[in-house]
């Protein structure tokens, strides 16, 4: 993968991209398979912020697109995925805050050129925590 950073004195970014070649073995009659049979292509941007240096805010923004996996004629759909934290900074070795993460697939999952499932598998979650 590619990696490109850059700073200033409160903000600190990158933007990555990664190709993931299909790799391993894979058996679509077997319960787990160590390769995924399917090339894949990472798109992401990350910030990490400090509005006041007490105070942090990081995200990861990934867009996730699949191949399809000639073993079963299935492409599974792009995802779109954000990891998120907010953080108070106590002291040089605490902090306190939330993170979490959103995740929603932009586009059907498809076998065969169709959508799978009838409803194209869409994937949907949010997650907070402290």
């Amino acid at each position: 993968g590619m990696l490109l950073g850059w700073k200033s004195p409160a903000l600190f970014q990158t933007v990555e991209l990664d190709l993931v070649p299909r790799t391993g073995s894979y058996d679509k009659n077997r319960a787990f398979n160590p390769g995924n049979n399917a090339n894949t292509v990472y798109l992401a941007y990350s910030f990490t912020w400090f509005p006041v240096r007490v105070l942090e805010v990081s995200s990861k923004i990934n867009l996730n697109i699949s191949g399809e996996k000639p073993a079963t004629d299935y492409r599974s759909g792009v995802q779109l995925v954000a990891d998120y934290g907010i953080n108070y900074h106590i002291g040089k070795i605490w902090s306190a805050g939330i993170g979490g993460y959103l995740e929603t697939q932009l586009t059907d999952d498809k076998q065969n050129g169709a959508a799978a499932f009838d409803d194209g598998y869409r994937t949907k979650s949010i997650a907070v925590a402290p």
